[in-house]
């Protein structure tokens, strides 16, 4: 529950972060191209406020001429080389918005020498402008007073949420590191295993079983039984983290939803015997080779001459591992090589049985004529 809580609260405060930063991202773009846009605006305005000024009492039937084509020029926008602008401009209604104007009605004025009417009409012209600006710089310092409080919320959620599974975290190891609790430690080797399948599964998401037959793993005299508790946990988190897969898989393919772990212990006048198998994946030839080529533990030319089953005995070179060696939540991680020394070390046989695709399963054996060694 508590994880589930933290996990919640992780994701609302990574939300407001990346929503908090695109708002300051879009914020730096969008203000770049309003203030692109304004400077565009306000040169627009100076330039028809310039227009009226242009008349005077004994204009040439030239000068008429160019206004005119000035103006239409406007009415349809694009590049304007009469008035000298360096941008292209919009058409003029699009900047005037509700306040339409029309050139067409100025235009005939020029061409009837009716100047003083004229330039009357181009005056309005600057006050609709004008006007225009103005509406547009309101709406946008109210569009940023609501961004800016939008921003500023989103800021003050981030730091009261962060602050709050600060606190929670702290709460939490302050709990956990009480004097009267204690972890509550597994009655048996069976119990500690069921512990192992159940951690490796929630951390790989492979859905996963133990199944444990015979004697009791705690009957074997030592040091048999320390190595033998050693090897055993290692190999069933190999078999749930590298032969698990997701239950879909698993299902197509005929199997159990989850992996099913197998571990049998046995007692002979002669020997004790221990196996782990699972129903995973089993160890397939070509991706051992492969990644024994990636550590640079093999050749190309060896590799490409090896037989399926000494492909897989390149699991026990020493320095092999997989690619997943990190993920593994053992304290002490250890590969196949290192475990089989470890049985051979108290005279054990360490073998390995696989079929791809369907199980893998590893045998130990331990005389008991060396139990005394």
């Amino acid at each position: 529950m508590i994880v589930l809580e933290h996990d919640a609260k992780l994701k609302r405060l990574i939300w407001a972060c990346v929503l908090l930063a695109a708002y300051v991202i879009a914020f730096v773009l969008i203000h770049g191209l309003v203030t692109h846009s304004s400077i565009q605006r306000a040169e627009f305005k100076a330039v028809i406020s310039s227009l009226p000024e242009r008349f005077h009492e004994s204009m040439t039937l030239q000068e008429s001429e160019r206004l005119s084509d000035t103006l239409e020029s406007l009415q349809i926008g694009g590049e304007q080389p009469l008035l000298g602008l360096d941008f292209k401009t919009k058409p003029l209604d699009d900047y005037l918005g509700a306040d339409k104007f029309d050139v067409n009605a100025t235009v005939a004025l020029l061409k009837d020498n009716q100047l003083r009417s004229a330039e009357t009409k181009l005056r309005l012209l600057a006050t609709k402008l004008t006007r225009a600006n103005d509406r547009r710089a309101r709406l946008i310092s109210t569009l940023s007073d609501i961004g800016v409080a939008l921003a500023v919320f989103l800021a003050i959620y981030a730091l009261y949420a962060g602050f709050r599974m600060r606190r929670h975290w702290s709460d939490e190891i302050t709990f956990m590191s009480e004097a009267d609790y204690a972890v509550a430690k597994p009655s048996s080797f069976n119990e500690h295993l069921q512990n192992v399948v159940s951690e490796e599964a929630t951390f790989t998401g492979h859905p996963a079983v133990v199944e444990v037959e015979g004697i009791s793993l705690e009957a074997l005299p030592e040091p048999f039984f320390t190595v033998a508790e050693q090897v055993i946990e290692q190999l069933v988190r190999n078999s749930v983290e590298h032969g698990g897969r997701p239950t879909e898989q698993r299902v197509m393919a005929g199997k159990p939803e989850g992996i099913v772990v197998s571990v049998t212990v046995r007692e002979t006048q002669e020997a004790y015997h221990i196996s782990v198998r699972d129903d995973g994946e089993g160890l397939d030839p070509v991706r051992i080779k492969q990644r024994a080529l990636d550590l640079n533990l093999l050749n190309k030319e060896v590799a490409a001459k090896m037989s399926a089953a000494q492909a897989i005995k390149l699991i026990f070179l020493p320095g092999f591992h997989s690619e997943y060696r990190q993920t593994s939540l053992a304290e002490n991680d250890q590969s196949l090589s290192e475990l089989r020394l470890l049985v051979k070390t108290l005279g054990g046989v360490f073998s390995l049985q696989n079929e791809p695709g369907e199980y893998c399963q590893i045998r130990l054996t331990f005389p008991k004529d060396l139990e005394s060694g």
